[in-house]
């Protein structure tokens, strides 16, 4: 029966990291692999509250079918913190409301690439990406970091008759890197002079622990830049609630392919997270997560650097974010490292599967966000053990 199945589909891989964490779901595991936010942190009383003032208000069309576009007021909302977070002029009817932002990812792919198409990618790049563009087979190519900054020079060279440059700029999933502002003008000429979009992936930027990130491409090209955001990593991943900001003919042609898709993302959802933003700040609640996750990473960074076993592995102190990014040393494997890690049940995730083009087969990536102080101390004690078996083969 498998010749029934799509070509596409055959030639998708499983996400890696959503296979692995199948294999984690025993609780002796300890995970470093997941990008999973603290559920400890979910504003859990204050959607409780939401929902039921929601509910108290007897609007029955909550549960009833909605506009493609989304709630009005949500992305009224989306507006109002474009120009308070970056002074940018972003119109409502220019926002879309997305289930997640994965699946704005998704629709890009069905409106921009055709087969073969070319588009562009930082390397590495965020994994889901990856995944979700490679549905639509387009050749993929990499822009490498060089001491944590983009190489311009591939970027001019490769966004040449691309469809768009695909850029997660603060915080970077997978390696925690930042684009500063004035690399940002850079880039951003580049692609103005290349005639393609830039899309913009923010999920991470308002996790920021030292400094501020307050530019972004609208700022400097807004008929080349898609901006995409989320509220999964700053209120609940399960409410499933991204959204897209583009140029009006982009907005159009996705609304098309989101009709083709869901007609809508949850209404309710919609509503819901309507209403905690109404009766809650958000901001304050976004500081405690930020410190929380300072706190988490500090803790990790600690037990790293105060491992002599783990000293020949080279780990970047992010800045916010999730994620932190390792190197070990040339000729050592992180898919080799994992075996061993797995032995002591502890998981992370190799750099080869976020890599496009680089080689990326002595790194990996370390999320810090979800675990707490005694199973993050516990983890780096288990990696010590796997690097040092690790070390007697090689």
């Amino acid at each position: 029966m498998d010749n029934l199945f799509s070509d596409r589909i055959k030639k998708t891989k499983p996400s890696f990291i959503r296979e692995i964490l199948k294999v984690t779901a025993n609780p002796d595991f300890i995970s470093f692999a997941g990008g999973l936010p603290q559920p400890a942190l979910f504003p859990y009383d204050d959607i409780a509250r939401a929902a039921e003032a929601l509910f108290a208000e007897q609007d029955r069309s909550i549960l009833q079918y909605s506009t493609t576009e989304g709630s009005p007021v949500l992305r009224q909302y989306i507006a109002n913190r474009y120009k308070k977070q970056f002074n940018i002029d972003v119109d409502p009817s220019n926002i879309i409301i997305t289930t997640g932002s994965q699946q704005a990812l998704d629709l890009l792919g069905k409106v921009f690439i055709n087969t073969g198409d070319k588009i562009v990618m930082e390397d590495p790049g965020y994994l889901g990406a990856i995944q979700a563009f490679s549905m639509y087979e387009p050749e993929i190519r990499g822009v490498p970091f060089k001491d944590n900054r983009l190489d311009l020079a591939v970027l001019e060279n490769v966004c040449k008759g691309a469809k768009f440059f695909y850029s997660v700029p603060t915080y970077q999933n997978p390696t925690g890197f930042v684009i500063d502002d004035a690399q940002k003008q850079d880039i951003a000429a580049i692609i103005k002079n290349s005639g393609t979009y830039i899309v913009e992936d923010d999920p991470y930027g308002n996790l920021t622990f030292e400094g501020t990130h307050d530019s972004n491409y609208y700022a400097l090209i807004p008929d080349n830049t898609i901006l995409l955001g989320s509220f999964s990593k700053i209120v609940a991943p399960s409410l499933r609630i991204g959204w897209i900001a583009a140029p009006t003919p982009v907005i159009q042609a996705i609304a098309v392919a989101k009709q083709a898709a869901d007609l809508h993302s949850s209404y309710l959802s919609q509503a819901l997270l309507v209403k905690y933003l109404q009766n809650n700040d958000l901001d304050a609640h976004i500081r405690t997560i930020s410190q929380h996750y300072k706190n988490q990473r500090d803790i990790l960074m600690a037990a790293l650097q105060s491992s002599e076993t783990l000293k020949a592995i080279k780990f970047n102190t992010p800045a916010g974010g999730m994620f932190l990014w390792a190197e070990m040393p040339h000729g050592q494997s992180s898919k080799d490292f994992l075996e061993y890690a797995f032995a002591e049940n502890v998981i992370f995730v190799p750099g080869e599967v976020f890599a496009i083009e680089a080689d990326a087969s002595n790194t990996l990536r370390i999320n810090f966000s979800y675990l707490n102080e005694a199973q993050i101390r516990e983890g780096v004690a288990r990696l010590e053990r796997a690097y040092k078996n690790l070390l007697k083969v090689t």
